[in-house]
């Protein structure tokens, strides 16, 4: 819905104020009474989606004009994540996008996902499959795991097993969201920190 020079300059900025940490997200959106006020065509958001992907990554190296967006990236380009499939194929999205950000499933349905990416994937390019996770920690670390929708209900236990499985079918990073959490979430935080985060190896990143 956005005009991709626009989306571009911005994600520009933002790079250049983050040191280069931005990643972006991009995705067609999904409600057609959006689209009337972006003058945009719900019905070609596909083909729309495409071709801004293209105008903006042109627009970050200077296109066929010369033309270049200013200011200048850190590091020559924002990596895109598709975020959904937003219409589009699973191997056009390997092929153009530098990650893929899912629906939540578990670890044995998640793996079948990941396979499939990576099997779409350019030869010797990782490229990661990322997802969300609605939580909500309970205070007894024992408490077994309940499934919610897009997420889960359990003590530390339970989830640090569970997310060990997401990790096993190639989910390489998994962003918790605590909307549903009965408990404050700053007391949450410190105990995936302290308790829940050490079970994960980061040695590889």
């Amino acid at each position: 819905m956005r005009h991709p020079l626009m989306l571009a300059k911005q994600a520009a900025s933002i790079d250049v104020l983050s040191g280069g940490r931005l990643i972006l997200g991009v995705a067609t959106g999904d409600r057609p009474e959006e689209y009337p006020a972006f003058d945009a065509d719900f019905e070609e958001r596909g083909r729309t989606y495409r071709e801004s992907v293209a105008r903006m990554r042109a627009a970050w190296v200077g296109g066929s004009s010369g033309g270049r967006i200013l200011p200048e990236l850190t590091h020559g380009s924002v990596p895109l994540v598709a975020v959904g499939r937003g219409q589009q194929t699973t191997e056009w999205a390997a092929q153009n996008m530098d990650g893929y950000v899912t629906y939540h499933r578990p670890g044995p349905a998640m793996a079948g996902v990941v396979s499939k990416w990576n099997a779409s994937t350019p030869p010797g390019e990782r490229k990661p499959v990322i997802t969300t996770m609605l939580v909500d920690l309970e205070e007894d670390p024992h408490t077994p795991l309940e499934p919610i929708r897009f997420g889960a209900r359990s003590g530390r236990h339970a989830l640090r097993e569970y997310l060990l499985e997401l990790q096993k079918a190639g989910v390489a990073h998994v962003a918790l969201n605590f909307r549903p959490s009965r408990r404050p979430v700053e007391d949450v935080l410190v105990e995936i920190a302290e308790s829940l985060l050490p079970a994960f190896d980061h040695s590889a990143d």
